[in-house]
Parts: structure tokens; sequence; C-alpha cells
């Protein structure tokens, strides 16, 4: 959470790990872009507080979750996973290793390809309320024929009972891996010869 002195405060989602001896050892050589601190122990021991999107074990423990429908309570509200109805099919058809692999460009959201089958979409910056656009892919995948945009497949959310009312925030969503595609603005922009 970010509190300014004047205007609205932000919220931020940063899904980060702590990685010791020989895991810490892979984080330094294979992504030392994801090293935030080097924490260091009394004993002359070290771990790596790092970002987990690198991670095959976090990628997998979130589709995990998106297929199980799972939910994980915390001390203020519960972490809740889910899947729409074309996650089951998209399931049967796994292609590749889901090897996590972080997209580059430069984007409001953090988006991890998960071999050739699934996108894991993190939102960066939170707001209570399910995002617009897990809802209008929604709708898209499970209420019209749209194909040209990826099938939403599945959502994290945190919920969190305030007062009378269960509060909602989208963190991510996964969708479908389109072979090929290209995002509108880049697209846009080629067109345009920019």
């Amino acid at each position: 959470r970010v509190e300014y002195s004047e205007g609205e405060n932000e919220r931020y989602t940063l899904p980060m790990s702590v990685a010791a001896g020989e895991a810490a050892e892979k984080v330094l050589r294979d992504h030392p872009e994801a090293v935030l601190a080097r924490l260091e122990f009394g004993d002359q021991s070290w771990a790596l507080l790092h970002s987990a999107l690198f991670e095959r074990s976090f990628s997998d423990a979130l589709l995990t979750a998106v297929l199980k429908r799972s939910k994980f309570k915390g001390s203020h509200g519960e972490l809740v996973a889910g899947h729409t109805k074309a996650f089951r099919e998209a399931w049967k058809h796994v292609r590749s290793n889901r090897e996590p692999q972080v997209q580059s460009f430069d984007s409001s959201n953090t988006f991890v390809n998960m071999g050739e089958d699934f996108v894991l979409k993190l939102y960066r910056e939170v707001a209570v309320g399910i995002n617009p656009d897990r809802e209008l892919e929604e709708f898209l995948t499970e209420k019209t024929n749209f194909s040209q945009v990826p099938r939403a497949l599945g959502w994290i959310e945190y919920c969190r009972q305030d007062d009378e009312e269960m509060q909602r925030t989208t963190l991510g969503m996964v969708t479908s891996y389109v072979r090929n595609a290209t995002r509108g603005w880049e697209y846009m922009l080629d067109h345009l010869g920019l």
C-alpha cells in the first residue's frame, strides 16, 4: 500500500519468494534482476528475497489453485482462485511443460507465459472490485463466440469481509496462450509505421 500526503492511496502486488543455498545461487545466476534484497543472518548464512515470477513452483501453485478452485485463509482475508468453464477444456489439451517465461514488454501488468498453454496476467496496481479487464474477457469467453482475444480461463482474487460487505480485489487472471499473437498497441504502431 502506498499512501500519499495528497490524493488517494494505491495498492500494488509484488509476488515475492525467499531462496537459500543452491536455490539462491541459481536465482543469482539465472535471474539477478529478480533479486530485491540479500538477507544476512547472525550465523553467517544468507538468503535472497526475490520475485517469485521466475519460479516454476510459483506458477505451478497458482495454476493448481485455479484448477482446484482453492482458498487460502490469511489473518484479514483469503486468497480465492477459480476458473471459467473454458478452463477444463483447455486443461485437457495441455501441450507444453508450462515452464514460466516472464514477458519483457512495458505494461502496467505482469505477464508470465506458462509454456504454450497458459498466460498468467498479474495486475500490479489493484483496487477493490472485480477488474474490468477480467469482466470483459470473461464475458467474451463465456457469453460470445468472439475469438480475437485470449480466452479467460481463471482468476485469483483477495476477499475480505468489511463491515457487512465482502470486498473482492482481482489480483490476476489465467488466459489462453495465443501463438504468434501481438498486442493491439504494438500492432497499431507497426501499422502506422511508428
